[in-house]
Parts: C-alpha cells; sequence; structure tokens
C-alpha cells in the first residue's frame, strides 16, 4: 500500500490535473468504519445523490481515518470534480492536516502535516485552489511539518502556468513576507528556485526585497549567486532581468553576494 500510496503522491505533487489514483488502493485502506469508507468511494466517483444520502444517515464530512486521512483529500488525491465539490459544500474542512508521520512517508514529507489547501496551492488545475479557498480554504495555512504556508509551496513549482496559482493565493490574501525557518520570505524563496516570474509577481505585490535571511542575505544574494548560470535562452530570463530593475528602482545594494573575479 505504501508503494501504491507513494505513486499517488509523486504523481499529484508533479500536479498533472489528471486522475491519479491506482486502482488497488482501497477507501477501507484509511477508513475502517464502513459508513465513512462508503461516503469516500462515493465521493472519488462523483456519486453525489449517494454522498448526500450517506451524510444525512450520519456519515461525518470530516471524519478522520488513518494518519489523520480525510474524505475531502481522498477525493482530491483521485481528483473527482463533482465530489471534491459536494464535499466542500457540505462543510468539509479543506484545513485538516495530516499527522506528522502520515503513510509511513515522514522521510520524505509527502503526506506529513499536508492537507487539501496546500496540495490544491500547486494544482495545475486551478479549479481545485479557487474552489478551496472559496470554502475557507487558510492562504496561510501553515505546515506544522515543514513549516510552509501554501505560497511557499507554490513558489518552487517548476511549471511556467503555475504563476496563476501565486496570483490566486495572493489576491485571497495570502502573506507575502512571511518568514520561514531559514528566514526566506517567499519571494527569496522564488529566487532560490529561479522563480523570477514570481519573484516579480511578488515585487508587484508589495513584496519587501529589504527583508533579509537568517544568514542576513536578501533576495539579491540569491540573484548574483544563480543569476551567472542563468541561460539567456531560459524562459525565465527576461523576469530575470524585470526583477533586477525593479530592485535596482527601489535602491537595493546590487552588489551584494557577487565574488570578486
Amino acid at each position: 500500500m505504501k508503494t501504491i500510496l507513494a505513486g499517488i503522491l509523486l504523481v499529484t505533487l508533479g500536479l498533472i490535473g489528471e486522475s491519479t489514483a491506482a486502482e488497488s488502493t482501497k477507501a477501507s485502506d484509511y477508513f475502517p468504519q464502513k459508513r465513512q469508507a462508503e461516503l469516500a468511494v462515493a465521493a472519488e466517483k462523483g456519486q453525489t445523490s449517494k454522498i448526500n444520502t450517506l451524510l444525512q444517515a450520519g456519515a461525518d464530512v470530516n471524519a478522520r481515518g488513518k494518519d489523520g486521512m480525510t474524505v475531502l483529500l481522498w477525493c482530491y488525491l483521485k481528483q473527482n470534480k463533482k465530489g471534491f465539490a459536494c464535499l466542500l459544500e457540505h462543510g468539509a474542512n479543506p484545513n485538516a492536516q495530516m499527522e506528522n508521520g502520515a503513510a509511513g512517508l515522514t522521510e520524505s514529507m509527502a503526506l506529513a502535516g499536508r492537507s487539501v489547501m496546500s496540495f490544491t496551492a500547486k494544482d495545475r488545475d486551478t479549479w481545485y485552489l479557487e474552489t478551496t479557498l472559496k470554502y475557507g480554504g487558510d492562504p496561510n495555512l501553515l505546515n506544522p511539518v515543514n513549516k510552509m504556508t501554501p505560497i511557499f509551496e507554490v513558489s518552487y513549482s517548476i511549471r511556467p502556468e503555475q504563476l496563476n496559482n501565486l496570483k490566486i493565493l495572493i489576491a485571497a490574501g495570502a502573506k507575502l513576507n512571511i518568514r520561514n525557518e531559514n528566514g526566506y520570505t517567499p519571494l527569496i524563496f522564488a529566487a532560490m528556485n529561479n522563480r523570477y516570474d514570481m519573484a516579480f509577481a511578488l515585487l508587484e505585490a508589495g513584496a519587501d526585497p529589504s527583508i533579509k535571511d537568517k544568514h542576513g542575505h536578501t533576495i539579491v544574494y540569491d540573484i548574483n549567486r544563480s543569476g551567472p548560470r542563468l541561460d539567456p535562452k531560459y524562459w525565465g530570463y527576461p523576469w530575470f532581468l524585470k526583477v533586477i530593475d525593479v530592485l535596482k528602482a527601489k535602491g537595493l545594494n546590487m552588489e551584494e553576494g557577487k565574488t570578486s573575479k
């Protein structure tokens, strides 16, 4: 089961916007109580009438299964929009977080401390993120394990289109200058991961580029460390140049982190 679930998570974390759940993974593996397992199955199949019937019969939309699994998260991993929306309409909590040692994948942290909110923050299909936020998803929900909020989750995404996710989180009130354990802000984090399109969006939204991490470095340090290695043909290179222009206009010391020749 661990191998199967890991496969689900690897694809879901890749966020291809397709159904990722293996057929051999059963709801009853996570929900030993029959009524809850039936609710999870109905949700993953998008059987809204059955969901309504089960809830009326006493099934708990927010009951926790093994490792803290919720029916809503189960439905998300199975990528069924009808079931997902129906559960949220009935009060499912998108901020419920998995237990620290979830699924025995503690080392990779694939599930530990994560929630529907953190998963949808990175999903290429922004319907999931928008719907989650509509029904109470917290754009500033802190993962107690990796100490990251959703805006950090999306700041190390590799696909260009996930800039849309960042903009949705910003519009929803995500804190722009929050710092993680290393003192990194989402702006610094984006630069560290060469997501200069996101760094530019954060700057435009009001992120403070003068904030320093715990080593005393601002975003300029990371720009000067990674910039010389960037390929001018890289799709993000024009954004890299735009970020530099913004930082110069704001009067930052652009020599920070430069190595002497």
